[in-house]
């Protein structure tokens, strides 16, 4: 049974145990830890680099970038980020594979169907010496080096003419 005293102090106790779990919910965001997840993540997309240059070597590449961006080399198109939002180092929880048809010598220094990091920045796409080559990758984007789930799905066609 409690007594006047007690029943005064128990109210505010449950408010405190109540801000505590919050402040650690906070602190767990903040630091990474518990079960917490991050908003947003990886992105479906359909991209396109097209490159022509007269004469010499035409490339047409993207890069994934750690932030979650993607960037083309020169020419046109269209490429769109592989991660929404984009966050400093979220490269480190994903990785990318790809597999290809088409023509034009593979750039970058990927091997098809490996998954690779994306703690480091990584480059797909083809380069040409002679008329038009087009190849389509297909990159798929993992949450496990190994296994895991496939996060998305990004179609990429790249042409390189030289004309």
């Amino acid at each position: 049974m409690f007594t006047a005293w007690q029943a005064q102090f128990a109210k505010p106790a449950a408010a405190i145990a109540g801000s505590f779990g919050d402040l650690v919910q906070s602190i767990q965001q903040t630091t990474g830890s518990g079960t917490v997840t991050e908003p947003g993540g990886p992105v479906d997309g359909t991209w396109t680099v097209n490159r022509f240059v007269a004469f010499g070597t035409a490339t047409a590449s993207a890069t994934l970038a750690t932030n979650g961006g993607t960037s083309k080399s020169t020419g046109t198109g269209t490429v769109t980020d592989w991660h929404d939002p984009l966050l400093t180092g979220i490269g480190s929880d994903y990785w990318m594979e790809y597999t290809s048809t088409g023509g034009g010598t593979v750039v970058g220094g990927l091997s098809e169907s490996t998954r690779y990091a994306l703690s480091s920045s990584r480059t797909v796409g083809i380069s040409n010496t002679s008329g038009s080559e087009e190849r389509v990758f297909t990159i798929l984007i993992y949450d496990a080096a190994s296994g895991g789930s496939l996060m998305a799905t990004i179609n990429f066609t790249a042409t390189a003419e030289v004309g």
